[in-house]
């Protein structure tokens, strides 16, 4: 198991591939793993930079679709305010479990909306088709 091996001293490693070795020597597989020159410290330096740029760019995107959403722009601010839930979805996980939620309600009302059968109205028209108007002429 990597994570295993990966958190153990080089000793213990030695004598966990030993004792293995005497049981079953055919199923060993050792991969060594050269370590970069990029230090663990700039690694999460970076990590740090690119976690902060996706919440600083998924917010700013949030927010300003919020502030469209009630100006005669609303279509616009829904489909940015949506885009930013997903910028923010590259890196954090709440925003991902709630793309997954709404996309899973969104299946089942279409499945629901497909597999329902049309209705009749009292004139005996379908729902799915227009209504003509009655007029009615006085002479």
């Amino acid at each position: 198991n990597e994570n295993i091996c990966s958190n153990v001293s080089p000793e213990m490693a030695q004598s966990l591939l030993d004792a293995v070795a005497s049981l079953t020597p055919h199923l060993i597989s050792i991969t060594a793993i050269a370590a970069d020159s990029i230090s663990l410290e700039s690694k999460s330096k970076w990590a740090s930079f690119r976690r902060a740029a996706v919440a600083a760019g998924g917010g700013t995107m949030v927010g300003a679709g919020a502030v469209l959403m009630v100006t005669p722009l609303h279509p616009v601010g829904h489909a940015l305010a949506i885009g930013g839930v997903g910028v923010l979805g590259t890196e954090f996980e709440a925003p991902k479990r709630m793309i997954s939620s709404a996309k899973g309600r969104w299946s089942e009302r279409r499945k629901a909306k497909e597999s329902e059968p049309e209705e009749k109205d009292d004139t005996g028209a379908k729902e799915s088709e227009p209504k003509e108007k009655m007029e009615t002429v006085e002479r």
